[in-house]
């Protein structure tokens, strides 16, 4: 066929549409015209047909008419295409009249740039499938292209309020999976392994005020507004540095470690992860954590009772049980302070040196009967050194026991 030919056939076909739709005055149609081979045809031709069929349409609010732009098969760079676009829409005579609609596929994986671009250049609208379904790579993901809007600040007019919901009807209708790392949707899409980007999430959320803008490392949107929780924001592997186990522990604890106990945390859960090369669970985490700094039912040393006063001296008395696996003991010494007191009477008992080297308490909520948490470092003349944490409703026995737990060879 000449080109001729071509606008004849799209012009009759379009009168007998109109002719058709006439004939059923009671019902409100609107048509769409699509050139099928929009992004590799010359572009004044796609022009010149589009106008013709427009002739025969006449496009006013009684006979709406959406002329749709197709990328059906992905041949040029998406800013090709966003450039066929604008030219269509500079030079379309009635472009007031009409909605300027584009429809990319995927085969050269740049569909959402495309959509993206195509409606800078002066679309009105895109058709595309949720999570990129469709024929050989797909459709534009409509799921992404509307998210990417959204975290511009452009509003899509979609709802993905409940994100999860829409995968699972989505893989229950089309029986095909969403790629856990597909952008926005995936369950891994807003999941940090990386140590240095745990870093950047944890520094964000520690500076973060309730009712802050939006402005957090690594997470464009906060995923509360498509209905996730922060609860996958940080995951722990081998790659995982420091942040986020101690993130983790807060998130789900409430225990703000020091730096320091984060670094020595650190090292434990590298090995454990480095063991068995995988993911390390929340509960387990937290069960390392206990094991490791004493807080566990039974720790090897435990405070059973104490009893302390101050002299006229200024110097504090302590008098403290203890239990152990050999049974039970009585500990008693004076010293500046509580913590100083009972290093003196433990380091007898015990038969260590040691000094403290760090110490950090903190309240695990805002209520005045809250329970306390004691953070202490000891160190030993070797150069080791050992953290134990205690806690507790009275402050006092949390900083005795996280001293004992430190001190325990096991725990």
């Amino acid at each position: 066929m000449e080109k001729e030919d071509v606008i004849a056939l799209a012009v009759r076909s379009t009168r007998l549409i109109r002719q058709l739709c006439e004939q059923q005055p009671h019902t409100h149609w609107q048509y769409e015209y699509s050139p099928e081979t929009f992004c590799f045809t010359e572009p004044e031709f796609a022009l010149a047909i589009c106008e013709a069929v427009a002739d025969v349409w006449q496009p006013c609010a009684e006979r709406p008419m959406i002329i749709n732009l197709p990328a059906t098969v992905e041949v040029n760079t998406p800013n090709v295409y966003a450039d066929q676009i604008e030219y269509f829409c500079r030079h379309f005579s009635r472009r007031s009249q009409v909605c300027i609609s584009v429809h990319p596929h995927n085969d050269r994986g740049t569909g959402v740039a495309s959509a993206e671009l195509a409606l800078l250049a002066g679309a009105d609208r895109v058709e595309g499938c949720l999570f990129g379904n469709g024929e050989r790579t797909g459709n534009v993901c409509l799921v992404t292209l509307a998210m990417n809007l959204y975290s511009q600040g452009v509003s899509p007019q979609l709802d993905f309020s409940n994100m999860q919901h829409v995968v699972e009807v989505a893989e229950t209708c089309n029986q095909l999976p969403v790629h856990p790392r597909h952008p926005w949707a995936g369950r891994l899409a807003y999941t940090a392994f990386s140590g240095s980007h745990q870093d950047a999430i944890k520094k964000g959320f520690d500076a973060r005020s309730p009712g802050d803008r939006w402005q957090m490392p690594y997470l464009p949107v906060d995923p509360q507004d498509i209905g996730c929780s922060y609860e996958a924001v940080i995951r722990v592997n081998s790659q995982s540095g420091k942040s986020g186990s101690a993130w983790l522990i807060e998130q789900n604890h409430g225990l703000k470690l020091p730096r320091a106990l984060q670094q020595d945390f650190s090292q434990y859960v590298q090995r454990e992860t480095d063991t068995h090369g995988k993911e390390i669970t929340q509960n387990a985490l937290w069960q390392l954590f206990r094991q490791r700094y004493g807080l566990i039912p039974q720790p090897p040393l435990r405070l059973i009772d104490y009893k302390s006063e101050s002299r006229q001296d200024g110097q504090l008395h302590l008098q403290a049980t203890l239990g152990s696996e050999e049974g039970n003991r009585k500990l008693e010494s004076v010293g500046n302070g509580l913590l100083s007191a009972a290093a003196g009477a433990l380091g007898q008992a015990l038969k260590l040196t040691f000094s403290i080297k760090d110490y950090h308490e903190h309240t695990l909520g805002e209520r005045s009967d809250s329970r306390s948490v004691a953070y202490i470092h000891c160190l030993f003349p070797d150069g080791s050194g050992r953290w134990g944490v205690g806690i507790d409703n009275d402050v006092a026995r949390a900083s005795l026991q996280a001293l004992l737990n430190a001190l325990s060879p096991e725990s």
